[in-house]
């Protein structure tokens, strides 16, 4: 069995352990019919020809061929996104909005497209978060142009302000994740 990472950054492809090649999803380097198994993890949201990447994992992949596409789905996470728009609004943060937007669940169409025998399988969780300082963490990670640092500072501090509270009253912050796979056999 042969396996081969393939990512556009060099330093997602530095954290991996088998063969690994760089290039863009939208044109693959590899041979027509040559994978038993395709997976594309989270990253169609990211290519900007979403249906041109499609059809070039449908070329790579072998006749009897599984293909798998992890994503999530829009309305993953959505009690934090209201939860950081409000805030956002109310101290004068433009919020970024993710590009995890542009591909989800929902686009089962778009993978039928290319793939008419895709089904969705989809897998209900939730992150549980005890205290504000992973949600203060992963929020402040986000590509937000706050327009200056005490709008920054303010920002976080109302968000602090809010998931604490939230924990108070609840014992923990508990966001849904609405993730899952499309998944066919060419």
């Amino acid at each position: 069995m042969r396996i081969v990472a393939l990512d556009n950054s060099a330093g997602m492809l530095a954290k991996v352990s088998v063969p690994a090649v760089q290039a863009d999803a939208q044109a693959l380097p590899f041979r027509d019919a040559s994978f038993d198994r395709v997976m594309a993890n989270h990253v169609l949201y990211h290519i900007p020809d979403m249906r041109r990447a499609l059809l070039e994992l449908r070329r790579i992949a072998r006749p009897g061929a599984r293909v798998v596409l992890a994503a999530n789905s829009r309305a993953t996470m959505r009690p934090l996104f209201a939860l950081t728009d409000e805030i956002a609004a109310e101290v004068g943060v433009p919020m970024y909005r993710t590009v995890a937007l542009r591909f989800g669940l929902e686009d089962l169409q778009l993978v039928q497209e290319v793939f008419p025998t895709a089904r969705v399988e989809i897998y209900e969780d939730a992150f549980l978060f005890p205290s504000a300082d992973p949600v203060l963490a992963y929020v402040a990670s986000m590509c937000v142009d706050f327009g200056a640092p005490d709008r920054r500072a303010e920002f976080l501090r109302r968000l602090e302000e809010e998931v604490r509270g939230i924990i108070e009253r609840e014992g923990v912050f508990r966001v849904p994740k609405r993730s899952g796979c499309f998944v066919a056999e060419v």
